[in-house]
């Protein structure tokens, strides 16, 4: 009698947990690498993954930090981010 054993398919899509761990980085850095497309994601459900096949191309370069946001002191003492985008306008009513 001939048997087939189940032989382990790889998988296509994993959670952020598990590209963190595989990465050995925080699910934090995965969803920011996520928003910069450093990673290939996608959204099934509620869940995002990401193409697994996306994670060893990244593994195999170097990456710089992201630079700091802006920041600016407010009269209260307090820091606020900077806003380089145009303000936005009103249109008068």
């Amino acid at each position: 009698m001939i048997t087939h054993t189940e032989v382990p398919h790889p998988k296509i899509l994993v959670s952020k947990r598990d590209a963190a761990l595989a990465l050995s980085l925080s699910i934090r850095t995965i969803e920011n690498l996520i928003r910069r497309k450093e990673l290939v994601a996608r959204r099934v459900g509620r869940p995002t993954l990401i193409v697994a096949s996306s994670l060893q191309p990244f593994a195999r370069h170097d990456h710089a930090s992201p630079p700091p946001a802006k920041r600016a002191n407010t009269p209260g003492g307090e820091t606020a981010e900077i806003n380089d985008a145009a303000p936005e306008t009103t249109a008068a009513r």
